[in-house]
């Protein structure tokens, strides 16, 4: 009973944290991709899906921002994979800049029930991390611009 009152707890925080932070429809550019949604959160953790079309793969993320892991530690990062038949990776940001990729069957995961998925042009913000959801690529940054574009065939470091 505590486990799904915690987790019905979490989905209306995540949900209320969508509504209450979308920007609209103002438009900003941001490099090739017109930023028409922006999405704020201060969630420790927020994952969503770039969605690019029936016929193509999605691209997942997450961003942890100073989530505890207990004992004092805490996590930010931010996280994108994807998988294909013939190719499987992810990559992770840290707030420094720090850039780690994965490529191969083990680098796979899988979104969280009941993500949210977003369409080219939205803007997700979280800490010091910002990611663009670009035509069929995810762009992630760090405050100093530092970061990723992956597609799901190459992570190409920024």
């Amino acid at each position: 009973m505590k486990r799904s009152i915690a987790g019905l707890r979490r989905k209306f925080l995540i949900l209320a944290t969508l509504l209450l932070t979308f920007s609209g429809y103002s438009t900003i550019h941001a490099g090739a991709t017109t930023i028409s949604t922006t999405v704020k959160t201060s969630l420790p953790v927020f994952e969503f899906n770039g969605y690019f079309g029936p016929a193509k793969p999605t691209i997942d993320c997450e961003i942890d921002h100073h989530f505890s892991l207990g004992s004092g530690r805490f996590l930010s990062s931010a996280y994108c994979m994807t998988s294909t038949s013939s190719r499987t990776q992810n990559v992770r940001l840290s707030p420094s800049g720090r850039i780690r990729i994965c490529t191969g069957v083990a680098c796979g995961s899988n979104p969280g029930l009941g993500t949210p998925t977003f369409a080219p042009g939205t803007k997700v913000v979280s800490g010091p991390f910002t990611c663009v959801i670009g035509n069929s690529s995810v762009t992630c940054r760090n405050h100093k611009g530092r970061g990723f574009v992956i597609t799901p065939s190459r992570i190409t470091r920024q």
